[in-house]
């Protein structure tokens, strides 16, 4: 998905178009996340797309996902029951060097 501007002209955009159904939409940067359940999804589905459509607003097919009872965003592993965060990333963060020294304090900021 692009836009031209800036990202507050993005979100604004964003907030006008799915602002009202909160309830079961998410928007974060330029990812749409319908959450609820699987009874409703197709319905909600359609309420996405129809107002994609209705203010011009284009998604790479490629880059989008349909129907997942789990989800990777943002470090964190959300299904129906629990959002908890990313063992392989918590790994990573504990495999770093321990900071010991100014410098290295510095390399990783």
């Amino acid at each position: 998905m692009s836009l031209a501007g800036s990202p507050a002209t993005f979100h604004k955009l964003m907030e006008h178009t799915f602002g009202d159904l909160r309830e079961y939409v998410a928007v974060y940067l330029d990812d749409i996340i319908i959450f609820k359940n699987q009874d409703d999804h197709v319905n909600q589905m359609e309420e996405v797309f129809r107002r994609l459509h209705a203010f011009e607003i284009k998604v790479k097919l490629k880059k989008t996902t349909f129907m997942q009872s789990r989800l990777e965003f943002l470090e964190h592993i959300i299904t129906e029951k629990e959002i908890e965060i990313d063992e392989k990333k918590v790994y990573a963060i504990d495999k770093l060097q321990r900071s010991t020294t100014g410098k290295i304090i510095r390399d990783f900021l």
